[in-house]
């Protein structure tokens, strides 16, 4: 079949494809020890094999292992989130908030998008696309629009913690201590 888009820039034009990104972290080192995505990816989700190492989800020829795909279903957030949210979904309320950008480098938005539409009560969770006239922001979006990168990391710890500080004040008893605001 036609190749798999795997990485892409912020206008959708295709960069790598499975195949070739399988291909140079073959290159960078085998048995899943290139240290780049996709094998990192496998570190994390994969099974074992006999040889002590992840079995890889794409083969060299970025063909899909569908055993260790199937195996890689329990960490998915979407099915979870979609099977528990009649029982879940008072406790999260207002506690999940999803940052992506409309054209995420590796396709990560398409997987919000499949998250948001799958869910019955979406006010329950935030859900926020970084994207400016018809061009979308790209991997690592969060949410400081018009930023270069390097200060969008830069800044993404205090920003966060400025999103958790809101939470904790909000959601805290009316007895907590709150000293430890300056």
């Amino acid at each position: 079949g036609p190749a798999r888009a795997y990485m892409r820039d912020h206008r959708g034009r295709v960069l790598v494809t499975i195949e070739e990104g399988k291909r140079l972290e073959y290159a960078l080192g085998s048995a899943g020890r290139s240290q780049e995505q996709l094998d990192a990816w496998d570190a994390v989700f994969s099974p074992c094999g006999s040889d002590g190492f992840p079995l890889p989800l794409f083969g060299r020829d970025g063909r899909v292992n569908h055993t260790v795909a199937l195996a890689w279903a329990k960490y998915d957030l979407r099915r979870h989130l979609s099977g528990q949210w009649p029982r879940i979904s008072a406790d999260l309320a207002g506690k999940l908030h999803v940052f992506v950008g409309m054209m995420d480098n590796f396709y990560l938005n398409d997987a919000v998008y499949r998250l948001q539409q799958s869910l019955p009560e979406r006010a329950a969770i935030e859900f926020r696309y970084g994207g400016w006239h018809g061009r979308g922001y790209g991997h690592a979006w969060s949410g400081l629009t018009g930023a270069p990168l390097w200060r969008v990391d830069a800044t993404l710890p205090m920003r966060m913690t400025e999103l958790l500080v809101d939470r904790f004040v909000k959601t805290a008893p009316t007895s907590a201590d709150m000293s430890w605001r300056y």
